[in-house]
């Protein structure tokens, strides 16, 4: 697991080139999941087509469904763009953290690094509120070397936390 103190967060150079690319280009509405029809066929064929794409067999409908009765889900934030959804992301928070649970979006934006900026446009949220963490997630094998991306990073070792981000970037590379 990997996460980001907010009260030190600011965006990095390459942050800061992502941001350039997105903010401003999409309407973004964050609703609480329990104003959000979560059974809307679209929206659940967005999701797993989205997850099918870019993660193979890993997220079956039963799955997805599994996760929205779990009840964890505080947020589904929209993003559009000319009235077109351009993406979703699921937060999971509190008055002291947001987790970034999952997120999908248009992948005619995947090689525009939208994944990242949609990460960032929430980082910066939750730092805006007043939060104390921002939890990305898992931050294992090559895919997860982007979460370094964020400063100041930090990663659960079992033990702890640490901010070595050297020693993640190695378990990244190697697992």
């Amino acid at each position: 697991s990997a996460r980001i103190p907010l009260q030190g967060f600011e965006p990095s150079s390459e942050n800061r080139r992502i941001a350039k690319k997105h903010d401003g280009v999409f309407q973004k509405k964050r609703i609480p999941v329990s104003e959000f029809n979560t059974a809307d066929e679209a929206f659940v064929i967005f999701c797993l087509d989205y997850f099918k794409a870019r993660h193979g067999d890993a997220m079956p409908r039963e799955r997805f469904e599994f996760i929205l009765s779990l009840n964890l889900i505080t947020y589904i934030v929209v993003y559009e763009k000319e009235s077109q959804i351009v993406g979703y992301v699921f937060e999971v928070s509190d008055a002291h953290m947001t987790h970034f649970w999952y997120s999908f979006y248009d992948l005619a934006y995947l090689r525009q690094s939208l994944g990242l900026w949609l990460m960032l446009d929430s980082i910066r949220d939750a730092k805006e509120s007043g939060q104390e963490y921002f939890y990305l997630g898992t931050a294992y094998g090559e895919k997860g070397l982007y979460k370094t991306n964020f400063e100041p990073l930090e990663f659960w070792t079992g033990a702890g936390w640490s901010n070595d981000i050297k020693i993640l970037k190695e378990l990244c590379r190697k697992d």
